[in-house]
This record gives C-alpha cells, sequence and structure tokens, in this order.
C-alpha cells in the first residue's frame, strides 16, 4: 500500500510523460499501436492484481459506511468528543420500539418484550440490553424494611391479574427515570436499549447483528404489536448494504446510458465500442488507485464510478466525431489516426487538465470523504486523457476505413437512419440557433447577464445543511423508523453536555449536583429536547427507596456523606455514563428529535447560553459535544470552502486556457460560459431548491470542470477558422453546427449520466445527481446560446495573432 502522496508522484510522472509523447510524439502512438495497446494492458492487469486480496481471497476495496469519513479533519472539539467517550462510553446508541395498539402493560405483550430481550442477549458481540423487563429499580419492601434494588420485573413472573398489571403501569410511568428511557409516557409503547461490546463496524457487519436481530423482531410481530429500530450501529448496517447495493446497480445502469448515446450519436459499432473500451479502461484504474492506497468506498466516493463513466464518455464524444471528419478525406487508417490526434490533442488536454482541476479544488476540503473522491476523480480524468490520446488512435490506426476496397462501407460512419435523422435534426436546429444568435448578439448577451444577476442575487440566501440520516430517502425504512422511534419515545439523537472539573470529587459534593440538577431542568424546556438524563436522577432514585419510597424524598442529599452513600448504592455500570470515577467531571445526557445540522446547531447554540447563565463550581467548564455535533460542523464548513474551492478552480482554469490556446481573450471568452451555469446553480441553491449538503458542495467545482471541455473544442475549432480568415460570424456560425452536435450529444450524456443518481438508494446521492445534471444542462445552453454570441460581440478577443 502507498500513501496517497506517494501514489501521487508514482503515477503522475508516467501520465505526464504518455501526454507528452502523444502531444510532441503523436506518430509513435500510430506506428506502434499494439505496443501501446500491450503497455495499457499490462497496467490494467497491474491495477487488477492490486484489486485482489489472496488471503483471505476477497476484493481490497472494502465499504465504509460510517459517519467518520464526512467528519472534519483536524476539528478542535474533536479531543473533546473523544475524552467523552472515554469517561462515559460511546453514544452508539442502538433503540428497538416496541409500539402496541393499546398497552404495553398487558401479560401478552411484556412476555413477548422479554422474549425479544433473552434472544437479543444471546447474540455473540451484545453486552446487554436494557427494557422494563431487566432495567434497574430501587424499591422500599415494608415487610423486610430494606431497599430492594434488582429489576424492575426480572425472572419474576409477568402477572395476568389486571390489578397487579395496573400496579406495574403505575409505578413505571410515576418513575422519573423511565420515561425517559424504557417506556413511553402514555404506556403505548416499551424500549429495549441494546449495547454491544467494543468492536469495528466491519466487525458489526459480518456478524450480522442488525440482520439477526430483524429476524428475531420479524418472529415476535403480530397484530397489535410493530417493532422499529434505529441508532447509528444499525444506520451504519443498513448504510453498509445498500452501498454495496448502489455499487452493483448504479454502473451497469451508467455504462447502459453511454452505450446508448455513443450510438444514438455515431450509430457504429465502432463508434460506440472504442470510446467505451477507453472510458471503462480507465474507469477500472480509478478503482485501482483506491486500492493502492487503502482507501475503502464510502457515502460520497460510491459517485466515483458512475461520474468516471459519464465524464469519459465526453472525449469519446469529441474524439470520435473529429474521427468521422477526418477519415471520410484520409486514405489509411494510421493517416485519420494521426491526422485526428494532432487535431483533437489541445482540447483533450485543456479538457482533461480543467477538468482535473475542478475536481483538484476538493482537495482542499477538510471533509476526507469529499477530498478524497476529488483525489480519485483527478487520477481518473488522467487516465482517460492519456488513454484518450494513446490507446484510442492506436485503436484507430489497426481498425480499417472501409468494409472492402474504396468503394466500400465507410465502417466509421453511421450505419443506422435513426443516427442519420437524430444528426440531420440536431444539425438543423443548432444552424437556426447559430443564425439567430449572429444576428441579435447583443441582446443575448444581455439576456445572460440578466440571467446571471439574478441568480447571484440569490446566493446569499443558501442555506447550509446536512446531517447522516437525511443521506436516506423519506420512505426509506430507516427514516421511517427513526422518526417512530422520536415520534413514540424519546429522541434518537444524543448529545453529551460534559462538564469537565479538575479536581477529585468535584461532583460528590450536593452544592455541585444541585448546579447539575438546575441545569437540566433548564435544558429540558429547549425546544426540541425530549429527554435529559444525568446522575440526579440516579440520585433522587435511590434516595427515595432509602426513605421508605416518599417522593418528597427524591432530592439530592444535603450532606456530602450522605450524598457518597446513595452513590455507592447506585451500580457502576449505571454511574459510568454519568460521572467518571473519582467524580471531577459529570455528563449530562440529552436526546433530541431534531434533525439537519442547522436545527442541531441552533440547539447548540443554545444549549451554550444555558451552561454560560450558570455558576459552574470553581475550575469547572461545560462543553457539548457528541457525534451528531462533530458532524454539524463539518457542514459549517462547506460554505468557506466553496468560496476557496470556486476561487482556486476559476483561476486555475483560466490560466490553462489562457497559457494552451497562447491568447489571453480566448481565456477571458472561456470563463463567461463556465462561470455562468455554477452561478445558476448556486442561485438555485438560495431561491430553495436545495439546502447546501457535503454531496451538494461537490457540484459547484465538479460542473466548472467538466463543462470546460465542450468550450474548449468550441475554441478550438474557432481558432482555427479565425486563423483561415473567416469573419467571427461565419466562424462561430460554422463552430455551433460542426462542434454543437457533438457538444449536444456529451451534454445529453453528462445529464442522462448524472441522472443516472436518481436509481441511488441515498436521497442526498439522488439530490446530487439531478442538480448536477440540471447544471450540465445550463452549461449547454450557455456553450451553444451564450459564447458565440460573445465571440460575435467581442471579435478582437479572438482576432488571430498577425504573422
Amino acid at each position: 500500500m502507498l500513501t496517497p502522496l506517494q501514489f501521487g508522484f508514482a503515477a503522475g510522472i508516467p501520465l505526464a510523460l504518455a501526454a507528452a509523447i502523444a502531444a510532441f510524439r503523436p506518430t509513435w502512438i500510430v506506428d506502434f499501436p499494439r505496443a501501446v495497446l500491450a503497455l495499457l494492458a499490462g497496467v490494467t492487469l497491474l491495477f487488477g492484481a492490486t484489486m485482489i486480496r489472496l488471503e483471505p481471497l476477497g476484493f481490497r476495496i472494502g465499504v465504509d459506511a460510517s459517519s467518520e469519513p464526512l467528519l472534519p479533519e483536524n476539528d478542535p472539539g474533536e479531543p473533546i468528543y473523544q475524552r467523552a467517550i472515554l469517561d462515559f462510553g460511546d453514544d452508539d446508541v442502538f433503540v428497538i420500539a416496541m409500539e402496541t395498539d393499546g398497552d404495553v402493560f398487558t401479560e401478552a405483550n411484556l412476555q413477548t418484550l422479554r422474549t425479544v430481550s433473552d434472544q437479543i442477549q444471546k447474540l455473540p458481540g451484545v453486552r446487554g440490553t436494557e427494557s422494563l423487563v431487566d432495567v434497574y429499580a430501587y424499591r422500599w419492601e415494608a415487610k423486610s424494611e430494606l431497599v430492594e434494588m434488582g429489576r424492575f420485573i426480572g425472572d419474576k413472573e409477568i402477572p395476568s391479574d389486571p390489578a397487579a398489571l395496573a400496579e406495574l403501569r403505575a409505578r413505571a410511568l410515576a418513575d422519573p427515570l423511565y420515561p425517559k428511557t424504557v417506556v413511553s409516557r402514555d404506556g403505548r409503547t416499551a424500549a429495549i436499549n441494546v449495547t454491544f461490546a467494543v468492536m469495528t463496524d466491519d466487525e458489526f457487519v459480518k456478524l450480522d447483528l442488525d440482520g439477526r436481530v430483524a429476524k428475531i423482531l420479524d418472529g415476535a410481530t403480530r397484530p397489535g404489536i410493530e417493532f422499529h429500530v434505529t441508532g447509528r450501529p444499525h444506520i451504519r448496517s443498513q448504510a453498509h448494504q445498500l452501498l454495496i447495493h448502489d455499487m452493483v446497480r448504479l454502473i451497469p445502469i451508467a455504462v447502459l446510458v453511454a452505450v446508448i448515446a455513443l450510438w444514438l450519436m455515431t450509430g457504429s459499432v465502432r463508434g460506440t465500442l472504442v470510446p467505451l473500451a477507453a472510458n471503462l479502461t480507465a474507469t477500472f484504474w480509478s478503482f485501482g488507485s483506491m486500492a493502492v492506497v487503502g482507501s475503502d468506498l464510502n457515502l460520497i466516493t460510491l459517485v466515483l464510478g458512475p461520474v468516471m463513466i459519464t465524464v469519459g464518455g465526453v472525449y469519446g464524444v469529441h474524439t470520435f466525431a473529429r474521427y468521422e471528419v477526418i477519415a471520410a478525406e484520409s486514405g489509411s487508417a494510421r493517416e485519420a489516426a494521426l491526422d485526428s490526434l494532432h487535431h483533437t490533442a489541445a482540447p483533450v488536454l485543456i479538457s482533461g487538465l480543467t477538468t482535473m482541476i475542478g475536481f483538484a479544488a476538493l482537495l482542499i476540503n477538510e471533509i476526507p470523504a469529499t477530498s478524497g473522491l476529488g483525489g480519485f476523480c483527478v487520477f481518473g480524468v488522467a487516465s482517460i486523457m492519456v488513454i484518450t490520446l494513446t490507446g484510442v488512435p492506436a485503436v484507430l490506426a489497426l481498425l480499417p476505413l472501409r468494409a472492402s476496397g474504396e468503394g466500400g462501407e465507410a465502417l466509421y460512419a453511421a450505419q443506422t437512419r435513426l443516427s442519420e435523422a437524430v444528426r440531420r435534426a440536431m444539425e438543423g436546429g443548432l444552424g437556426v440557433l447559430g443564425r439567430w444568435q449572429v444576428r441579435h448578439a447583443r441582446l443575448v448577451v444581455v439576456f445572460w447577464i440578466c440571467v446571471g444577476t439574478l441568480a447571484v442575487s440569490q446566493i446569499p440566501n443558501i442555506v447550509t445543511d446536512t446531517d447522516f440520516i437525511t443521506f436516506f430517502r423519506a420512505d426509506s425504512q430507516v427514516r421511517r423508523d427513526f422518526d417512530a422511534v422520536n415520534r413514540l419515545l424519546t429522541g434518537a439523537v444524543p448529545i453529551y453536555v460534559v462538564l469537565q472539573g479538575q479536581d477529585e470529587g468535584t461532583f460528590r459534593e450536593p452544592e455541585a449536583l444541585r448546579t447539575v440538577e438546575r441545569l437540566q431542568k433548564r435544558l429540558e424546556s429547549l425546544p426540541g429536547v425530549t429527554s435529559v438524563v444525568s446522575a440526579v436522577d440516579l440520585i433522587k432514585i435511590a434516595r427515595q427507596a432509602m426513605e421508605q419510597g416518599d417522593p418528597a424524598a427524591a432530592r439530592i442529599p444535603d450532606t456530602r456523606q450522605e450524598l457518597a452513600e446513595l452513590m455507592f448504592m447506585v451500580p457502576k455500570e449505571k454511574l459510568r455514563s454519568f460521572a467518571t470515577s473519582n467524580h471531577s467531571s459529570a455528563n449530562i445526557l440529552v436526546r433530541t428529535d431534531r434533525l439537519g445540522s442547522a436545527s442541531l446547531r441552533a440547539l447548540e447554540d443554545e444549549i451554550d447560553a444555558e451552561l454560560a447563565k450558570e455558576s459552574l463550581p470553581k475550575g469547572v467548564h461545560g462543553e457539548v459535544t457528541g457525534n451528531a455535533i462533530r458532524i454539524n460542523r463539518g457542514a459549517d464548513g462547506i460554505a468557506g470552502n466553496q468560496i476557496a474551492q470556486m476561487a482556486l478552480a476559476i483561476g486555475a482554469i483560466f490560466v490553462v486556457v489562457t497559457v494552451i490556446f497562447r491568447k489571453v481573450g480566448l481565456g477571458t471568452l472561456a470563463m463567461p460560459t463556465n462561470v455562468m451555469p455554477v452561478f445558476n446553480f448556486y442561485g438555485m441553491l438560495g431561491a430553495g431548491a436545495a439546502t447546501m449538503s457535503i454531496p451538494t458542495s461537490l457540484i459547484g467545482s465538479v460542473a466548472l470542470g467538466i463543462a470546460v471541455d465542450d468550450t474548449c473544442h468550441f475554441l478550438q475549432q474557432f481558432r482555427h477558422l479565425r486563423a483561415a480568415g473567416k469573419s467571427a460570424e461565419d466562424a462561430a456560425l460554422h463552430c455551433i453546427i460542426e462542434v454543437g452536435r457533438p457538444m449536444v450529444v456529451t451534454s445529453i450524456m453528462l445529464v442522462a449520466g448524472f441522472l443516472v443518481m436518481l436509481f441511488s438508494s441515498f436521497a442526498t446521492l439522488q439530490q446530487f445527481g439531478y442538480l448536477t445534471a440540471i447544471t450540465m444542462g445550463l452549461c449547454l445552453a450557455t456553450d451553444v446560446g451564450m459564447l458565440p454570441a460573445l465571440l460575435v460581440s467581442l471579435p478582437k478577443l479572438s482576432e488571430p495573432k498577425p504573422d
């Protein structure tokens, strides 16, 4: 395994060398085509070998369905979270809600609860369960005049007498803790809180604990009882399954879309298979790069395959479109391949570099999954570029131009009536559009300026909001169960409010616990907070039992000695969640039903405000943490990253286009048509089309990098025509017809390719797909409906240099 930096250097040198050979020594490619193809095949086999693990046999690329890749690097709150879970245990809740159609406290329902709880406890990796049948209970036993400490029901026989069941119900609902943890306040729903032994996500999945629990619940489901499951282990397990499902489904669909688009564009077997083979090879290399650096597939890098197949198809369409024109005038396959390479090398290099810049802008993102996707896409685009410049002309140099003899059928030309009809329709429509633009160029430019101004005015209204649970579709079982647990029991999102002290025994002082009590009451009043639990609840319950069950005795004792005795009564495994072993720090567990980073961020601010109001013990400071809080902080950095990413991408692309075309004017003309769609995308977000989330934050840089491809091909042909003496009007009209057709086809491919993400099981990736597709459509609109008008309106910027 190599580090990403080592792999970047190791792969970058040969790729750059191959691109240089294609650009400066193209005859080597067409004179030794078999050697070129053999070398590419060897690299492909090498990547294939890298992806295979021999012991145990399998793929090196695993699946990481956790939220960890979505968390920001160098988060200042990370040490606080790690210390909190070290002190109080992790916040990986796994909650099962048993919903009844009437009341939990019937003999049959309680027996079902016990059966399910017992069966789950027997599963490997399960540390324990907590429910009405096994939760700790303190009770004053009048006959023995002793405090009875044990399970609420435990091993005792579940009563059948209605009066005894009514007493159980009254005791459970009157308890200050049970309605916050194991039973709903209306008595209709019971909770089973499951804890697991320390294990990795892979171990959890391999044990199939989520699936085994589901089978137990399916067996216990009957009329009148329904089960709902939620919690981070469950959500991760479901995400793992859906990731694999999407991987198996999305790539074949993306390939099918590419095949259909290529066939409609070319109408020939050659025009379909040659670009497709190059495309799939580059995509395979991209996954090979993941294996080399030891990276797993996650909720963001899942899009790598469909994106690479979609982007790769664009290069194939433009390359083959130019080859068709040249092959019709060529006398041999070698000549056609060489001339095509001469003509397409510059725009392919420009397109490749600019697309790589767009993806490279993601590397400055603080979220590992996003920066990882950027890195793999940079390598993937570089692979597409190199294979298009080497492998494609090598194959074309080996393929005959005609079926037999000079008068035979042209094998490179369209061979279906449908493709010919599509071609004529496109060229006719583009001709009408081009002539209208040439006549009304200034009006067109003014129109796009108005559109851009309107889009920019909406950008300040963008809302940044993301959440791990919102990756799932609203109609998915994961979301339905999550919502059900929030509705029926306490909130499913845990937050730790940690009171971190320095002195041992700080929270063995009655006054310190009264501070916790006051803070707890205020937190309970906050909107969206469904329950708040602390050591105070455990102390009050124990004291009430000691005072013969008197409700008035449920309070914090006045002396340190009495408090220490009560703490000794509380089981260590229960107290550990709320106080450190030396009682220097305390934890208040807040549950909320709020969703989305914006809402949780507001709640965090409200909790911080309550902490600021409270006079904490000397040397104690409060911190709000939790996995949900960590994800929110990642969302907070998205907006700032967008500005940096776009500035980097726009500046770098301008420089590359200017240097390669060797004219500042062409670099200047290339930018408006590519920046405009991105501004329109952000304008759509500001207008409320979607929120800025981790997946949608990718679109701006990605779209900008991809969109330049069509513009570069247009400008390359326009420059040749201007150098040949044509006017700006004639050159623009000629380009929109000749280059416009492959531009339309590539845009359709991009739109259709990104719409493949609608078949994803994840809501946010579906959103990424259709929003990117819309942005690609806007890129086509500006390329064919704005660029010609700009070239005509500003002819001096595109004038050829005098000899």
